[in-house]
């Protein structure tokens, strides 16, 4: 996909934390997005291998409410069935219901989950992806900082669990990332890709995963940092990298144009190759 030229992807201020692709992603997204309403957004594309640019102009009139953004160009982001045994769950923005529930323990569904955003609270009070193993998956994933002394100190594993519910899993499940994916979702992608419970499809997460710790200091000033080490399931690095997908999509122009969605369309091709 073409991407913002050198000097968009600076802004003053940055909304994210993580890969560059995710700065450039959520600042882009904050700054055409949060905007006074009825005032003009600029945005500039570079096409990588010609170099040349492209600009758009377009007046905000709309006002985006969540916090967490998704990178979506869809009309809907309801769940929904796309056709007679593919169902859409979008892990950000709805919550857990019966149709879900017993489309997980049908053979012949498929379920897409799309976790392009921030997962919402009811996906995990209500532990969904407890819902789609059938064994106890025990991860490496957190490593705590452990100071006994200024020269006793180390990264010692605090060992996570995923219990399965009391279900049945049998419906075959694909997962959707993009760079914007962060924290939370990043931990359950994680799940994801070292239980083997379905593909992941789309780009690497932000690689911006680990606890939050705020630091009020005098001035007015905050600070904030992360008190824990995370790696992938595998060993493999995370800060930066993130989850690696294993299949990539990405969006190109034309899909941004026509309000189409590639990461869903190649899932759906999946599907009907029976991959």
């Amino acid at each position: 996909m073409e991407k913002p030229s050198q000097n968009y992807g600076k802004p003053k201020k940055y909304f994210g934390s993580g890969s560059e692709a995710n700065l450039i992603v959520r600042a882009g997204e904050f700054h055409l997005l949060y905007g006074p309403k009825n005032s003009l957004a600029k945005l500039v594309f570079m096409d990588p291998i010609s170099k040349k640019k492209k600009k758009i102009e377009s007046i905000r009139d709309h006002q985006q409410q969540d916090r967490f953004l998704y990178t979506s160009f869809l009309e809907s982001t309801d769940n929904k069935l796309l056709n007679d045994s593919t169902y859409y769950f979008n892990f950000s923005k709805n919550p857990v219901n019966d149709t879900l529930l017993r489309y997980i323990d049908d053979p012949q569904m498929h379920i897409i989950f799309d976790l392009r955003g921030y997962s919402n609270i009811d996906v995990e009070e209500k532990n969904l992806l407890g819902r789609l193993v059938k064994d106890t998956l025990v991860s490496d994933h957190f490593l705590s900082y452990h100071i006994l002394s200024p020269t006793n100190k180390k990264f010692v594993v605090r060992k996570d669990y995923l219990f399965p519910e009391e279900n049945h899993p049998q419906a075959k499940f694909y997962f959707l990332a993009a760079q914007a994916t962060q924290s939370s979702p990043e931990s359950i992608l994680d799940w994801v890709k070292f239980g083997k419970i379905g593909p992941i499809i789309g780009k690497p997460t932000a690689g911006a995963n680990g606890d939050i710790n705020i630091l009020h200091l005098p001035g007015g000033i905050q600070v904030s940092f992360s008190g824990i080490k995370v790696v992938n399931s595998d060993g493999t690095k995370h800060h930066l990298l993130g989850v690696q997908p294993d299949v990539e999509v990405g969006y190109s122009w034309e899909d941004v144009k026509n309000r189409n969605d590639p990461f869903i369309e190649k899932a759906l091709e999946m599907i009907s190759k029976g991959r």
